[in-house]
């Protein structure tokens, strides 16, 4: 039985050009906690882990009273990243406005992505 952590699944010189992102993301008004949970992870967390470029990519929640979730991702490099954003999945999810973008925090500077 292999282990399926991270940690063993990843060299470390992949991680070292790898591409990172935490973001925290909010239920839009008028939606649902836990709708929006299933949403994110029946659908744009099974397409997105699919994707060539990507290494990681986890949903928690966070904090259910203020509707609250917590992204971490991982990528094989910048562009994989940014592919990621143009992907027909990631556009479908944002076009039904069910979550919006709190911050981003990604280790460059300044650390704005125009989502």
């Amino acid at each position: 039985m292999g282990n399926k952590n991270l940690i063993n699944r990843i060299s470390s010189e992949d991680l070292k050009n790898a591409y990172y992102c935490t973001a925290c993301i909010k239920v839009t008004e008028g939606n649902s906690y836990d709708e929006v949970y299933n949403e994110l992870t029946s659908y744009l967390v099974k397409h997105t882990i699919t994707e060539e470029g990507c290494i990681e990519f986890f949903v928690t929640p966070s904090n259910p009273k203020k509707g609250e979730f917590i992204l971490w991702e991982i990528w094989k490099n910048k562009d994989a990243f940014n592919f990621h954003h143009s992907a027909e999945h990631t556009k479908n999810y944002f076009g039904k406005k069910l979550t919006e973008v709190k911050w981003i925090e990604t280790g460059e500077e300044g650390n704005v992505l125009d989502i």
